[in-house]
């Protein structure tokens, strides 16, 4: 409904902890006034309609314009109507939604029922997890289609009701509508809702009230396995809860089977935004799994240095050589453990973001490595005053000692391990050979005209700079910001310090660089270097030449 759609910011401020007293004054807000003011306020009034009831409600609006109409009021001037009109005592009310920020959170611990002499005993057992406290309504489906609600007092910490029904009921819920604002509404049901749908890569949207699942058939090629076909199952509630991928492919030629799963899940242990995400395949001559835990360290949603932390630790091996492009991995066991540290000053002009990334081979591994990568980017806010939008990077990544070739780095972009997570990069013949060279993950050093060589590095500092051009787009203001249309001209230039052996490796000497103009659309970019300073790295003699290349994501 339209009111969920409205509620859902708010539950997730209550459900992160960032949730602030409606009563704040305007000043002393930390995170979201106008979320407060303008969305939970009347969140408020419709708690306080479900409350007195829909007719004692509009006696309340009605008789509080007609006695202030014209005049300046206040909380109290309200509570005072609002407490005549319905003959209730409403101040706590008032004082739980208006000037504290607790959570309300009930869930369905027990649902039984049995059949008696007198009908259906049904037992019911309700806990109350959050602190705010609110009356309750009850509501029974039943075999037949009907259904029938009762109100309860929700103030103790565990409520138990008994009651009796002449026909079967098939499902309990604490309001459906969730006028009480309850911050995890999945468990309102017993049984739990869930629901099967298509997956929709473009469909953003997800029940608040229900698990739900979605599965896509998939299928591709490649040279080993002939045609893969197999399904893709995802689940999870409110894209937030339980979420995870669990696919299962078939070769038709090879006759064997790839299977990948995923799973994320708050991590409370760590405090308000914190995630376990864990990983594992087995997949086209490879296998892995990994565990990251991410964080973010922010005070609040304004905070003007928010920090993110992750922390990780991957395994990876090569089972199949028939799987992997020449040059791209290296037998044996790869076990490493790292951590990325990210800082995002806010600034009202130009944003700007600082990462720190740094890996460590593990006791258990076949390598002795270590790589660290440095990724400076300044970039237009959305409030930039003028039409060019400038963009600067600056990027240094450095492996050190017996790294693996999959850890070693593209001049183009990032790495043959993050190449793998698409499975048109992944394996010979899932992509035209032609032009297999040309598609791209962004990222890394970056210098995108140099895309048509696989050479490894050790060691590059590279610097990226484009200009964001003004753009017609059809469309409304929403389309356009999902678009996310661009134009615009890009410079790269780096230095290699430390190069290993490969194709194009020996003609790198000096500044490299590269220029050319691409365009940003639904995040993938189309771009066309025209200039390279050093052609024979790629195999060619002329700097000035048309060439493609296409970015699966955007660099900035």
């Amino acid at each position: 409904s339209l009111w969920k759609g409205i509620a859902k910011p708010v539950i997730n401020a209550h459900r992160t902890d960032y949730a602030e007293r409606v009563a704040t004054p305007h000043h002393e807000f930390q995170n979201n006034a106008r979320l407060m003011l303008y969305i939970k306020a009347p969140l408020f009034l419709r708690a306080l309609r479900y409350v007195v009831g829909d007719r004692i409600f509009d006696q309340i609006i009605h008789e509080y314009f007609d006695k202030w109409k014209f005049r300046h009021v206040d909380e109290s001037a309200f509570l005072q109507v609002c407490e005549e009109v319905s003959g209730m005592q409403l101040d706590e009310i008032f004082k739980q939604w208006l000037h504290t920020n607790k959570d309300c959170d009930y869930s369905i611990e027990k649902f039984e029922t049995e059949k008696t002499d007198q009908g259906f005993l049904t037992t019911l057992e309700i806990k109350r997890k959050g602190e705010m406290m609110m009356p309750l309504e009850l509501s029974f489906s039943f075999e037949d289609g009907s259904s029938s609600s009762e109100r309860i007092d929700g103030m103790l910490r565990t409520i138990t009701d008994t009651l009796i029904f002449e026909k079967k009921p098939e499902r309990a819920v604490i309001n459906p509508e969730n006028e009480i604002l309850d911050i995890y509404h999945l468990d309102n049901f017993s049984p739990r809702k869930w629901s099967l749908s298509l997956d929709n890569p473009l469909k953003r949207r997800y029940p608040s009230d229900s698990y739900q699942f979605r599965l896509l058939p998939a299928g591709y090629y490649n040279d080993i396995d002939g045609g893969i076909f197999g399904l893709r199952l995802k689940g999870g509630y409110d894209n937030r809860y339980h979420k995870f991928t669990l696919q299962q492919m078939y070769g038709a030629e090879s006759g064997s089977y790839n299977i990948y799963s995923d799973y994320s899940h708050p991590l409370g242990y760590f405090g308000r935004d914190s995630f376990l995400k864990l990983k594992g395949y087995y997949r086209e001559g490879r296998r892995g799994g990994s565990i990251t835990i991410d964080k973010k360290l922010r005070s609040s949603y304004s905070d003007p240095l928010p920090r993110d932390l992750s922390v990780r630790l991957v395994y990876q091996e090569m089972t199949d050589s028939a799987y992997i492009f020449p040059g791209s991995y290296e037998e044996g066991v790869n076990l490493r453990g790292g951590l990325t540290f990210s800082v995002h000053p806010r600034i009202d002009i130009y944003s700007s973001s600082f990462t720190f990334n740094f890996d460590r081979s593990v006791w258990g591994s076949d390598f002795n490595y270590e790589n660290y990568s440095f990724d400076l980017k300044l970039q237009p806010a959305r409030r930039f005053p003028l039409p060019l939008k400038p963009r600067f990077r600056f990027f240094l990544v450095h492996t050190a000692m017996d790294s693996p070739d999959q850890e070693r780095n593209l001049l183009s972009g990032k790495g043959f391990l993050a190449r793998e997570d698409y499975f048109f990069l992944r394996s010979p013949g899932a992509f035209w050979k032609d032009s297999y060279n040309n598609i791209r993950v962004s990222g890394g050093p970056n210098l995108r005209g140099y895309f048509d060589t696989r050479a490894l590095y050790k060691t590059v500092f590279a610097s990226n700079i484009e200009l964001g051009l003004p753009i017609p787009f059809p469309g409304g203001r929403r389309m356009r910001r999902m678009a996310g249309p661009e134009l615009y001209l890009f410079y790269d230039w780096g230095k290699v310090h430390d190069s290993l052996e490969g194709p194009g490796s020996e003609s790198l000497s000096g500044i490299i660089s590269d220029f050319g103009l691409g365009m940003k659309l639904f995040g993938i970019s189309a771009e066309f270097p025209v200039y390279l300073s050093h052609p024979a790295v790629v195999g060619d003699e002329e700097q000035y030449e048309f060439r493609w290349t296409v970015g699966i994501n955007t660099l900035f």
